[in-house]
């Protein structure tokens, strides 16, 4: 069977914890890739067959907005996931 195509949706916060603890910090807990800011953010996750396979937040300050905690599964690095 083929896959779909990859889709963007919007998530909460601890949606994309797991992806961010599995590529960012690989040592570390899942407390660890958690920030103050998350429930200020704007968070989206991509999905390939109904499984989150990349995450990144976005957070506004002021008139700007900053791109924080890209991360994308090792498996689908390098693939266009997060161009």
């Amino acid at each position: 069977m083929e896959s779909q195509p990859i889709r963007i949706e919007q998530v909460v916060a601890p949606r994309t914890w797991n992806i961010r603890q599995r590529i960012l910090y690989p040592d570390g807990s899942l407390r660890d890739v958690q920030i103050d800011e998350d429930f200020e953010g704007t968070h989206f996750a991509a999905y390939l067959d109904n499984e989150i396979i990349g995450v990144i937040s976005v957070f506004r300050d002021g008139e700007l907005f900053q791109f924080r905690k890209f991360a994308v599964l090792e498996d689908y690095q390098q693939k266009g996931t997060g161009s």
